[in-house]
C-alpha cells in the first residue's frame, strides 16, 4: 500500500483508480491515469500524460498537471492544491465539483458541455 511518502511511478501504462483511499507524495506517468471511484491525495506536485474522471476524488496541497487531453464527467477536487490543464479538457455539466480552495487552472482549451458554474468563471480560453 502506498504512503504519503511514496512517489507513484505510472510510465506509459493506462492506470486507473477504481475504488480505495490512497494519500502519496505524488503521481508521474506518460499514459492515461482515470479516476472512477475512490479517492486519491497528492501532497506534492504530480505530472500525467492524460486524465480521465467519472467518479470519485482528487485532493491534496499539490498540483497535479495534466499535460494532455482530459476529459471529467463528474467528480470532485478538493484541498489546497491546484488541478493544472494544459491539453484540451472537457467538462460535462453534471462534472467537476471544486472546493477547499482548490484552484482549476487552464493553460490549453476547455470545453465546457451544458450549464458548468466554477464559481462564475468561464474556461475556455488558457489564462495569462
Amino acid at each position: 500500500m502506498y504512503d504519503t511518502a511514496d512517489d507513484v511511478q505510472l510510465g506509459a501504462f493506462a492506470t486507473t483508480l477504481r475504488s480505495g483511499t490512497f494519500n502519496v507524495q505524488s503521481v508521474i506517468g506518460t499514459g492515461l491515469f482515470s479516476i472512477t471511484g475512490g479517492s486519491l491525495t497528492n501532497s506534492a506536485n504530480a505530472v500525467i500524460g492524460s486524465f480521465a474522471m467519472s467518479s470519485g476524488q482528487l485532493a491534496g496541497a499539490g498540483t497535479f498537471t495534466i499535460t494532455g487531453n482530459s476529459a471529467i464527467s463528474f467528480g470532485g477536487h478538493s484541498g489546497s492544491g491546484t488541478t493544472r490543464v494544459q491539453g484540451a479538457t472537457s467538462i460535462n455539466s453534471t462534472g467537476l465539483r471544486l472546493d477547499g480552495g482548490r484552484i482549476f487552472r487552464n493553460e490549453g482549451t476547455v470545453t465546457q458541455f451544458g450549464n458548468v458554474d466554477l464559481n462564475n468563471r468561464v474556461l475556455g480560453l488558457p489564462e495569462a
